[in-house]
């Protein structure tokens, strides 16, 4: 098990008298069960990649403990800071970093060949482990291939049989997907979980891509400025979001200012939405709420259903959950269509399937079920 704890990386100042330099890593503690895969999710400057380094070695922290299975990699108290080829971890680069000038079976027993010589593997089993590395990633024949002669997905499998060769306690991942097309990286992440499942290797993710991290992942912790936000299993982070950020960097949320008009009992409350009234659950960052508060709501546009015209079938007067508008702008998605549709001067997006396009300009009435709003902080 990875375990890191108040984690800090401060870069050096710029030479400049009022440049305190820039803190990457704020205090950041998180740990890894074993055999499952954690990722950190954020948006670019967020800390993700420098946290990973720091757990690679490749970065030394300013600050903070990191352990895997007992042993300490790292402890700014102790002046511990083991050297990174001493850690025992598989990493792949967003680049794959792989030696054009080898065939991929040499690319692939390149770390049973260079380890330290106590760790180096006999002549006689290299072979028989690169054959087997290479089926674990369903590369089998392509040993003597040059590894430049390769596709963008096969080199990246290549990269993965490279960190796992030599057997790591821990696998590290840095945007490994983020070279290939959108097709590709869809049956990539498919294959890289099933890899991770398969070997039951404990690995660290490191992305930006919100979907490989909901559809990888065990457990997702979501960044901002060198901290982490919110932390928990994927259903959790889209479903449940922690504030403001979470829920528009997760997916596509719909966030809107309202008005509390009154409170219920089990974290429910009635909000005034330029005149519409909703339902919508409190998140459990907010604090208790009164009537008249301003609050901030988040709807996915998955949760909004487009229910009629408003001159055919008008809602009681007064019903929460009703949110009358006007189609603004419409797209077909394939396997979908989305609306944007104006409410009280907010622009809400609608998306499902089997939807029947509405007409830009047209009066509509938006369904939005109680339990589908979320109150959440700001921030």
């Amino acid at each position: 098990m990875l375990q890191v704890e108040q984690l800090r990386k401060r870069y050096e100042p710029g030479g400049r008298r009022d440049d305190a330099g820039h803190l990457a890593v704020d205090g950041v503690s998180f740990h890894v069960p074993d055999g499952k895969m954690y990722t950190l999710l954020g948006p670019s400057g967020c800390g993700k990649t420098t946290t990973l380094r720091c757990v690679a070695g490749l970065e030394t922290p300013s600050g903070g403990t990191i352990s895997l299975g007992g042993s300490v990699l790292y402890d700014a108290a102790e002046k511990i800071n083991i050297a990174p080829n001493q850690r025992q971890l598989g990493m792949v680069f967003q680049s794959y970093a792989i030696w054009p000038h080898l065939s991929v079976a040499q690319n692939v027993a390149y770390p049973l060949r260079v380890g330290r010589r106590a760790q180096r593997v006999p002549k006689s089993q290299i072979r028989e482990r690169v054959e087997a590395a290479l089926a674990a990633v369903h590369l089998e024949g392509y040993g003597d291939r040059r590894a430049t002669a390769l596709s963008g997905g096969q080199q990246q499998r290549l990269a993965l049989a490279r960190a796992l060769i030599s057997r790591p306690r821990m696998l590290l991942l840095d945007e490994p997907l983020s070279n290939l097309d959108a097709k590709l990286r869809e049956s990539m992440r498919l294959e890289l979980k099933r890899l991770q499942r398969e070997s039951g290797i404990t690995s660290l993710y490191v992305t930006h891509d919100q979907v490989e991290a909901l559809a990888m992942s065990n457990v997702v912790a979501v960044m901002k400025d060198g901290q982490i936000v919110q932390e928990g299993p994927p259903a959790e982070i889209y479903k449940s979001p922690a504030n403001a950020f979470v829920a528009d960097f997760i997916g596509s949320a719909n966030l809107v200012a309202g008005t509390v008009r009154s409170t219920r009992t089990n974290d429910c409350c009635v909000v005034d939405v330029g005149g519409n009234l909703l339902h919508a659950q409190l998140s459990p960052a907010i604090p208790e709420l009164r009537s008249g508060h301003e609050v901030m709501i988040a709807m996915r546009p998955e949760c909004i259903t487009i229910e009629g015209r408003t001159d055919a079938q008008p809602p009681a007067a007064g019903t929460p959950g009703w949110l009358e508008g006007i189609v603004r702008n419409r797209a077909f998605l394939g396997e979908s269509v989305e609306h944007e549709v104006e409410v009280a001067g907010n622009i809400l997006r609608t998306r499902g399937m089997d939807i029947e396009p509405r007409g830009i300009g047209e009066h509509v009435w938006l369904r939005v079920r109680g339990e589908d709003c979320r109150i959440v902080p700001s921030g």
